[in-house]
């Protein structure tokens, strides 16, 4: 995430920001992700993009890229830490509609998916048929953990939070229910963009896989970050369910011995929104600041890069992006644990040139993203960063010969193929 963006000298204030053309307090960019391992303060944009474009588009694209994309498990099995290092280094997530394992003998439950791809069974009150309430899940925090957060969250006032879909800024429905003595009934319900200090959030009740032998039933359970979330139907009210909870003697009278079974290579399944056009958009920003980085500022400011700019800050038009043929992918040569991205230029008309980047991340696809077709001539050769995500560094390179010293492609690069397929459109 950027830093806060500081005031402007005047020199600075006849400056402005290279995506969105106006005079604003600057923030230092990333050429590339922070959050993708590439934190090295050696390769950063200064003074080029402004604070209200780093922080209002480019940060929550970037969150979203990185939980929620083609790339996001990748990221979460392969990358040890996010930005930062030591103890202040993040831990790589994924953002899931609903992440659920089969176990016996309750059926369906929740469950999560942490750093390294390691799957935890969530602890959780299972609301049966018959006015039952089961206790299952894996105790990797504690089972008197988790049932003390279920006491103090079931208070005599409870609020409960749905977050509104495809809304921005986010805006949420906070229902307030209060305990009469013998249950809780909704006393309020607004519409508010502000969060209460204390919460259970209401998520919506999916339909259980086919492979399930037995229907899903509404759970209250809590997420390795620690919040208390009811999954429940959407045309379900919430109190009787809060209501079961508060009774149920496994909270209250904190039951040990609770019945759980382990076991091996459980069936996991994953629903996930995946936004391919914001996908897209933040391949082209590291494509622009890339340019940026490498051939200077007034080269990225020259208006032919102005459609793909305008692209990623608005996501209104197309951003073309396609995935490199075999024969002519140039980095089989470079492991899995890098991240390697490539400006890549070819003549267009007028003395203009296409331009676009390849890149790979977690040794996966290679891809192609179109940045210009009327770009100038670059000023030097092609550019070529190696990203080791692992240890958050960045290489560069400005030729094929001293990348392949490095690096030995098991495929030659074959200009003429990719040529080709740059141009083809």
């Amino acid at each position: 995430m950027p830093k806060k963006a500081r005031e402007m000298s005047q020199v600075e204030q006849a400056k402005t920001c290279i995506y969105c053309g106006l005079s604003r307090p600057f923030s230092d960019e990333h050429v590339f992700p922070a959050g993708l391992g590439a934190d090295d303060r050696r390769f950063l944009l200064k003074d080029m993009v402004c604070g209200v474009c780093n922080s209002g588009v480019f940060s929550k694209l970037e969150t979203k890229f990185m939980r929620a994309s083609p790339v996001a498990i990748a990221r979460l099995y392969f990358q040890p830490t996010g930005r930062g290092k030591g103890k202040k280094a993040s831990i790589p997530s994924i953002n899931t509609n609903s992440t659920i394992v089969f176990l016996e003998p309750h059926g369906v439950v929740e469950a999560e998916m942490t750093a390294g791809g390691k799957l935890i069974t969530l602890l959780q009150l299972l609301f049966l048929e018959d006015d039952k309430v089961a206790l299952t899940g894996g105790d990797h925090v504690g089972i008197d953990v988790f049932l003390d957060a279920l006491i103090a969250a079931l208070e005599n006032q409870i609020q409960v939070v749905e977050k509104i879909k495809d809304v921005v800024p986010s805006r949420f429905v906070v229902e307030t229910f209060e305990w009469d003595g013998a249950r809780y009934h909704s006393v309020s319900r607004e519409t508010t963009p502000t969060l209460p200090p204390k919460r259970v959030w209401r998520e919506p009740l999916a339909s259980p896989p086919a492979a399930a032998a037995t229907a899903r039933a509404p759970t209250l359970y809590q997420r390795t970050d620690g919040q208390l979330c009811l999954r429940v139907p959407p045309s379900t009210q919430a109190g009787p369910m809060l209501t079961r909870a508060r009774k149920a003697p496994s909270v209250f009278g904190k039951q040990e011995g609770v019945p759980y079974s382990d076991f091996a290579n459980p069936s996991v399944h994953i629903s996930m929104t995946i936004d391919m056009k914001d996908y897209a958009r933040v391949l082209a920003k590291i494509g622009v600041n890339f340019v940026a980085h490498a051939y200077q500022e007034q080269y990225a400011r020259h208006h032919a890069f102005n459609r793909i700019k305008t692209a990623i800050l608005e996501g209104l038009s197309p951003i073309w992006l396609q995935t490199i043929p075999k024969q002519a992918d140039a980095f089989t040569g470079v492991p899995r644990t890098r991240h390697v991205a490539m400006l890549h230029f070819t003549k267009s008309r007028a003395g203009r040139f296409h331009a676009g980047m390849v890149i790979r991340l977690y040794g996966g696809t290679t891809q192609y993203v179109h940045l210009s077709e009327n770009a100038l001539q670059p000023p030097d050769g092609p550019a070529i960063l190696v990203i080791d995500y692992e240890n958050h560094r960045i290489e560069r390179f400005f030729d094929w010969g001293s990348f392949g010293a490095v690096y030995p492609p098991n495929v030659l690069p074959d200009f003429k193929t990719l040529d080709e397929f740059s141009l083809d459109g």
